[in-house]
């Protein structure tokens, strides 16, 4: 008996091309090849013309077959990128990193190679994580983003309180089943009313998206971390220090700054050396003695120096703008969790949810979801 799920992916395919869209594998360096779903007019040379949005796809189905709702109804307006994790699809690496941060990395870079600037990320669950990873390590490559029913990072708590939730042991027993029963049982806790299918319908399913087990499982073990390994810090106060750093004019590992971004007044020369302490802006404290006859433009490079990471991943905390939008019966990451995460990421968090809908809700009401995405979309690329 043929495949259903290799039949849909065929069909899907040729729809997807219709659509403007095709598959290409993107060397990140040498043993690690990652694939992409792309607009067909886009070459690696060309910038896309049309805002570039990027789908992160979740755990239990590759990149297209995850977002294939929101590709074919996004594809004509947007330029539309689709990549496939590590292990997942057609991309693979003979790297031992299996981090998230690893993860998001590669996804970067080939977007790079692909010739894109700046996108907005579009990522479910596992996707989210490594958009949030994305967002921390590459600020001027991620404009915006929008989650759905995900966490900045799964900690040991976070992982304990859903698992409980779902009735599962462990991360691979739910999301690497073993059985027909295990993918049935897999769908039941990701949506809020599971269709009624057959028993060889899982069993296909099973036979055809779970391939690749033990980097998968290696993949969940490495997405764990301790509670106290996780921290939000605030440098919501350093306001005019994120507004010149987040201007994403990168030159040699110095951000340049953009005078008009600056209110009348805010170049004035420091008073006294102890006002360019860099406790808001440096990974630690430290004061630089600046001589009095340092140009105010001097000052404010000075005090900027060379942001870490970290740095810079809290100050896209503050100045990014992250739209959640969230399935309102999700039994894995709910409503509480989703109202976490929207205090942790700050004001410029905006939380919708959709009624009737679980962890999967792109899938499980498609219609209702882009009409939601559309509209946030809209909003968050008016000024791109």
């Amino acid at each position: 008996m043929v495949n259903i799920f290799t039949i849909h992916n065929a069909l899907l395919s040729v729809a997807l091309k219709i659509a403007g869209m095709k598959s290409e594998k993107v060397e990140i360096e040498p043993g690690t090849v990652m694939n992409f779903w792309v607009p067909s007019k886009t070459t690696d040379k060309n910038i896309p013309k049309k805002p570039a949005v990027v789908f992160l796809h979740g755990f239990a189905a590759n990149g297209i077959l995850t977002w294939q709702f929101q590709v074919l109804s996004l594809a004509n307006k947007y330029a539309v990128y689709v990549p496939d994790f590590l292990f997942f699809g057609d991309s693979i690496t003979d790297r031992p990193d299996r981090s998230p941060s690893f993860q998001a990395d590669c996804v970067a870079k080939g977007l790079t190679k692909l010739g894109v600037q700046k996108c907005t990320l579009v990522g479910l669950s596992y996707g989210g994580m490594v958009g949030f990873k994305m967002a921390q390590l590459y600020p001027t490559l991620v404009h915006s983003m929008v989650v759905t029913c995900s966490v900045m990072a799964l900690t040991e708590s976070i992982s304990s309180e859903s698992l409980h939730r779902i009735g599962f042991d462990s991360w691979p027993d739910f999301l690497l089943p073993e059985t027909a029963q295990g993918v049935k049982d897999m769908f039941h806790a990701g949506t809020y009313k599971l269709p009624s299918f057959p028993n060889w319908f899982y069993q296909q399913c099973l036979e055809a998206m779970f391939d690749n087990r033990k980097e998968k499982k290696q993949l969940l073990e490495a997405l764990i971390m301790s509670d106290s390994e996780f921290s939000v810090p605030d440098y919501r106060q350093d306001r005019q220090t994120s507004r010149v750093v987040l201007r994403r004019m990168l030159k040699e590992g110095l951000y340049q700054l953009d005078m008009s971004l600056l209110a009348p007044g805010t170049l004035s020369a420091p008073s006294s050396p102890q006002s360019l302490c860099l406790t808001s802006v440096a990974s630690q404290s430290r004061c630089n003695k600046l001589s009095p006859s340092l140009s105010q433009v001097d000052v404010w490079h000075r005090r900027l120096g060379h942001p870490s990471s970290l740095v810079l991943s809290q100050v896209f905390k503050m100045s990014n703008r992250v739209s959640l939008l969230w399935g309102h019966n999700d039994k894995i990451f709910n409503m509480e969790t989703a109202s976490n995460l929207k205090k942790e990421i700050g004001e410029n968090a905006t939380l919708e949810s959709i009624e009737k809908a679980g962890h999967l809700v792109p899938t499980e009401r498609p219609c209702v979801y882009n009409n939601h995405l559309k509209k946030i979309l809209a909003d968050l690329l008016e000024d791109n």
